[in-house]
């Protein structure tokens, strides 16, 4: 793991430590390519000036890197936004939320690109394209995605030297704490309460990834995901009871991480089957703050990593410090 961590290091390369840092060479390029996630390449005549950005994560990343926004998603209060930006993040033009964006305030702010998590409908690129705003889906999952991302944002912003300066710190300080980690992992169950139902995250999610990154072994790694996409298996009480993980920890998308807790501890306690999980029992049960696993802390990654660590080793990391 560790060498995977420098690898990802090396490859966002070194930069001149100054903040900024661009060429004005680099800031005025006009022509240039960008591929998302999905390998949709976009090509760009001249840089963009009017950026909407659709999920919390990619508006972090990009105001971290000196960008400023059209429009963005419709805020819960959950994110954890840096704070230096917050207050200009909040005063930008709001279009709905992630999963129910509103397409005619998104157009009033006459985008020039849309960038939006992979969580965005093909409908809502699909209109876009027609409206002739290119689309970039941007995936925010893992490390290995945020730093892709950085590199990404940066390259559309003409930004690439501060983006690999970032990445290069973001990989430094999630190496020290995946360096302190025992070798010997803990088993764990990763919950996902909603507020109608709950379900197993898989490796390729928020924590899922971040777990195996921590030398933490997932129950459900192979599980058999919902749809071919998905980052959620089935939840079965009998299979987390025959596994008996030594932690249970809960992700959730609810109103907030205080109502996420009174729901998961109502199914624990309601629901008899449950009292066979020896860490229901033994109440080994971590809760992980929603402005760091539903949504990706991206900037704050490394804050988010040092939370579970700590939630898992409070010997080795002391007390977790929250969002």
């Amino acid at each position: 793991m560790a060498a995977i961590l420098i690898m990802a290091m090396v490859g966002c390369g070194t930069s001149d430590p100054s903040k900024g840092g661009e060429s004005r060479a680099e800031e005025a390029k006009m022509s240039f390519s960008v591929t998302d996630s999905f390998g949709h390449k976009v090509d760009f005549m001249t840089r963009p000036q009017r950026v909407c950005l659709l999920s919390a994560t990619l508006l972090s990343i990009w105001y971290d890197l000196g960008g400023t926004a059209a429009c963005t998603p419709s805020l819960t209060g959950n994110e954890k936004l840096q704070p230096a930006h917050a207050a200009a993040i909040k005063k930008v033009p709001k279009v709905g939320m992630i999963y129910a964006v509103n397409l005619e305030r998104m157009l009033a702010t006459n985008p020039d690109l849309v960038i939006a998590p992979g969580a965005v409908s093909q409908n809502v690129t699909d209109k876009l394209s027609s409206q002739g705003i290119p689309v970039l889906n941007i995936k925010t999952r893992s490390l290995d995605e945020v730093l892709q991302t950085y590199q990404t944002l940066g390259k559309v912003l003409g930004h690439t030297k501060e983006a690999k300066k970032r990445c290069s710190q973001i990989s430094a300080q999630v190496k020290s704490t995946v360096d302190k980690m025992p070798a010997d992992g803990k088993r764990v169950a990763i919950l996902f309460a909603t507020a109608t139902s709950m379900s197993l995250k898989l490796n390729n999610s928020i924590a899922g990834s971040m777990a195996k990154l921590l030398k933490l072994k997932n129950i459900a790694s192979s599980a058999i995901p919902d749809d071919p996409n998905a980052e959620t298996a089935t939840l079965s009480v009998e299979k987390i009871t025959q596994q008996q993980p030594d932690i249970i920890m809960v992700t959730s998308m609810v109103q907030n991480n205080a109502l996420a807790r009174q729901t998961v501890n109502r199914e624990l306690t309601s629901n008899p089957a449950w009292q066979a999980v020896d860490a229901v029992r033994k109440k080994k049960i971590i809760y992980l703050p929603q402005q760091y696993f539903l949504f990706n802390g991206g900037p704050n990654y490394p804050d988010s990593v040092a939370y579970m660590a700590a939630s898992v080793h409070p010997e080795i990391f002391g007390k977790p410090i929250e969002p």
